[in-house]
């Protein structure tokens, strides 16, 4: 007898979830994309208890006729791909055909769809792998897939998964990446019955951002682009200050959202300096070129893909990247203004110049430094150094700068001798005043940057 066999269809089945279905989110990703690829303007997904109880995916695209609903969940069956030259130049998100029959050999599954066009809609339900017979049923265009109980046969594997709060958090990362790569296209998430975001669908990549990531972030990106004659990179790329602890890459390839520790590292070395030890910016980097140039067969999860020229492609990011942060200001939130209405700075004395009580403002002078705490603005990085220059050549020049101060009579070399004595002294006692002022302001901003961050 022989000792090899081919595996049951239901086992093969399993395993195969083991490299695709990892957790709740790996079959709300399958599931959106299946929705994307038939033509979808609406997606709506319902989540109960992290997708361990319930995954609801309700779309509005072109649907299933009965027979198409049965093969979509056979092994390998595929409406993207026709022949072995399509798998080199794939623009779909799906193409593999094992979601599907993966997804249903772990969980209870419930699939109705009906076709555009058409008024009858089919329902199926498959348990654990094993099909029911179609149902005829009333539904809308489009089509559902419900998912209860995942993992419910295979216990092992569902003990495994981490906290609702953690699954629930992998939930929604996904769903946010699947927006910002589809932007034409309304999705709306609900967790427990609780609406958690809803894009606009208008094609506007700053708008969505706002709605998915909220003002704080949307109003602080700087856009970089740059392009060649067969690859174009374009993104928007977080101001230094609203840096963070966790990773906020975001990166997408002919709309496909990817993960890449290689362009991970490229942007951290192009923000350099600018940011504090280990807080990391919020990138949002989208990456066109033809898909002959880019492998996506690589990871079952379709995480992962290949550049033929990958190097080009770093050069590109590198460009962009820094073509952007050359506008990000060096010290964000302080406005710097310089009074033109004299034509050299006036000077207090060593006594007035002091730390201000409060943060939200102080001034040397006619130089105001002010500290808008309800919210920050921008500063050009030059008018800090102009400031501090016209400090110092006002210190260095005295006699030009200094307040004005009844005229001492030169009759007698005595009071010439002490009036310049104490000029010298009160010049000197000032600088020493305003080069405190510019450290405690400094290490003020950089506690505040600290705790923010």
């Amino acid at each position: 007898m022989s000792k090899i066999a081919l595996m049951p269809e239901t086992l093969a089945n399993q395993i195969a979830a083991g490299e695709v279905v990892e957790r709740p989110a790996s079959v709300i990703k399958e599931l959106i994309e299946n929705a994307l690829d038939a033509g979808s303007r609406h997606i709506a997904v319902d989540v109960e208890e992290a997708g361990i109880r319930l995954m609801r995916v309700v779309d509005d695209g072109e649907g299933m006729s009965a027979e198409e609903l049965e093969l979509a969940f056979l092994r390998h069956a595929t409406s993207k791909l026709k022949n072995e030259r399509d798998l080199f130049q794939i623009r779909t998100l799906g193409f593999r055909g094992e979601a599907l029959p993966s997804i249903a050999s772990v969980a209870r599954v419930q699939a109705t769809s009906r076709p555009r066009g058409e008024n009858t809609a089919h329902m199926l339900v498959i348990e654990g792998g094993k099909s029911e017979p179609l149902r005829i049923v009333a539904a809308n265009e489009g089509t559902t897939i419900e998912v209860r109980d995942l993992f419910f046969n295979t216990p092992a594997r569902l003990k495994f998964l981490k906290s609702l709060t953690t699954e629930t958090k992998h939930i929604t990362d996904i769903i946010q990446r699947l927006a910002l790569a589809h932007r034409k296209v309304h999705m709306r998430l609900a967790l427990d019955g609780r609406t958690l975001f809803v894009t606009p669908g208008d094609d506007d990549l700053d708008n969505t951002i706002v709605h998915l990531f909220g003002r704080e972030v949307g109003e602080h990106l700087l856009n970089g682009r740059a392009e060649t004659v067969d690859m174009r990179v374009e993104g928007r790329f977080g101001e230094p200050h609203i840096a963070r602890s966790q990773r906020n890459f975001y990166f997408f390839v002919n709309g496909r959202p990817i993960r890449s520790t290689l362009l991970q590292k490229v942007l951290m070395d192009a923000y350099g300096t600018r940011l504090m030890r280990g807080a990391y910016p919020y990138v949002f980097l989208f990456m066109e070129m033809d898909p002959q140039l880019v492998d996506v067969n690589v990871h079952p999860a379709k995480w992962e893909v290949r550049f033929s020229k990958e190097r080009h492609l770093v050069e590109l990011v590198i460009q962009a990247a820094s073509r952007a942060l050359a506008r990000s200001p060096l010290i964000p939130g302080v406005d710097v203004v310089r009074e033109t209405t004299s034509s050299s700075l006036s000077l207090r004395s060593a006594s007035s110049v002091s730390p201000p009580s409060s943060p939200e403002g102080t001034s040397i002078g006619n130089v105001s430094l002010t500290r808008d705490v309800r919210r920050s603005q921008p500063v050009d990085a030059s008018h800090v150094k102009r400031a501090t220059q016209l400090l110092l050549s006002t210190f260095q020049n005295p006699g030009s700068s200094a307040p004005s101060t009844p005229s001492v009579s030169a009759s007698t070399s005595t009071s010439a001798s002490t009036s310049a004595s104490a000029s010298t002294s009160a010049s000197a006692s000032s600088l020493s005043s305003v080069f405190f002022f510019i450290f405690w302001f400094f290490t003020y901003r950089s506690r505040r940057l600290a705790r923010s961050g």
